[in-house]
């Protein structure tokens, strides 16, 4: 459901960046050959990482959470020497501190009830269903340019759904797909999302020109989601 939208968003946000970023006439050349590596340590980060995707698959089998098998597989790099104090040193921080933060607001507009709050401020069961996508994705837009989209998403989604029952000729999955793409869609701060972070990091990234790049993608990407998707996904027989 979500593949057409991203193509659509992939293509414009590209052709977005080369309009503003790049300077005429200028060509890049790019060196896509890599080195597959088969010494003693890099087989046994690809054994490790390999087991530890396969335990997140697994969560429901085995009962550890995702943070404990993550843990678990640092340790098990630092045990094999795969990975050392030097690296974990070097690791960008605060990129981390920036991602965890953008997680903890989401867990304190989730503790506080803000999240009810917002949803409470509209009479949801009085609003057409296309009404109703339209000002959730809004919403779910909204919130996660300020607080992890992940975060975003887990305290919308369920709500939402809840609230979809009420609303005649609108149905629950619709909302759900809505609200989780709108929210992947927020992408203004460095705190929405890792890959912002990451970029951020690099030090070669305005937070001003990530903002104007992520309020411009964002809110054309919610008008394409919440106005054409829906009926595009009913032609194909999703919905």
């Amino acid at each position: 459901m979500a593949i057409p939208l991203m193509l659509v968003i992939l293509l414009g946000a590209w052709l977005l960046i080369c309009a503003l970023f790049l300077p005429g006439g200028l060509s890049v050349e790019l060196d896509m050959r890599a080195e597959w590596y088969t010494d003693r340590r890099a087989v046994m980060f690809y054994v490790i990482a390999a087991v530890t995707i396969l335990a997140w698959m697994t969560e429901s089998l085995h009962g550890l959470s995702a943070n404990v098998i993550g843990f678990m597989a640092i340790v098990a790099m630092l045990v094999t020497r795969v990975m050392t104090g030097k690296d974990l040193a070097g690791l960008s921080w605060d990129v981390l501190w920036l991602v965890a933060g953008g997680i903890a607001l989401g867990d304190g507009v989730g503790a506080t009830g803000l999240d009810q709050w917002i949803l409470n401020l509209f009479n949801w069961t009085s609003m057409p269903a296309l009404a109703v996508v339209v000002l959730m994705g809004a919403l779910g837009l909204a919130l996660s340019n300020v607080i992890s989209n992940s975060a975003a998403c887990n305290l919308l989604v369920p709500l939402a759904m809840g609230l979809a029952t009420s609303v005649g000729g609108l149905e629950p999955v619709t909302i759900a797909v809505v609200l989780a793409l709108a929210c992947s869609l927020g992408m203004s701060l460095p705190i929405s999302t890792p890959p912002n972070a990451i970029a951020y990091a690099t030090g070669e990234i305005a937070t001003g020109d990530m903002a104007k790049i992520g309020l411009i993608v964002g809110i054309a990407g919610t008008a394409v989601l919440v106005l054409l998707m829906p009926m595009l996904w009913s032609a194909m027989g999703m919905l």
